[in-house]
């Protein structure tokens, strides 16, 4: 986080909010994470948030969010991000090339590679139209492919397939 901190901010007015586990009174890596914030110099643009009951706030307000996640399934917060017209940032975990990539609404990295994640973040902050572009298919893909509705009635009409024997 070090490096990417640094380099992300520079000497922009850009801020980097962490949203989420978060409690350096009790945790030891949240203690270090803030820690370091102040050693870089960073702590006004460095800021740790924390549980919220209302994400979707935070992603509204976000120009991008970014998921560094080692390990992940099909990421709940790139969805989020996505259904809140925020542009995605990703490692390669499960699902981010085919969501992002494919439905131009956000940039993958590989798994591990921070000086590319690092890029992918400076150059949607260099690029207001790339990233509004990529915030509407986003919205849109989202609507699309994770409707509550929709999702619903693929998981019914998965289930008759089984109960009837059908590959259909």
């Amino acid at each position: 986080i070090r490096g990417a901190a640094v380099s992300i901010l520079g000497d922009s007015r850009a801020q980097l909010v962490f949203v989420g586990d978060f409690d350096a009174s009790r945790d030891a890596y949240s203690k270090s994470c803030e820690d370091a914030a102040k050693e870089l110099g960073l702590s006004g643009r460095l800021k740790f948030v924390g549980f919220s009951e209302q994400p979707e706030e935070w992603y509204r307000a976000a120009d991008v969010v970014c998921l560094a996640s080692r390990n992940e399934g099909l990421a709940r917060a790139m969805i989020e991000a996505l259904a809140c017209g925020t542009p995605v940032v990703s490692f390669d975990v499960a699902s981010a090339r085919e969501i992002l990539e494919r439905n131009s609404c956000g940039l993958v990295v590989e798994q591990g590679d921070y000086p590319g994640l690092v890029a992918a973040l400076e150059r949607l902050k260099e690029n207001a139209a790339e990233r509004a572009a990529f915030g509407a298919e986003g919205a849109k893909i989202s609507r699309a492919l994770f409707q509550p509705e929709q999702s619903v009635a693929r998981y019914a009409e998965l289930y008759a397939r089984m109960y009837h024997g059908t590959n259909a």
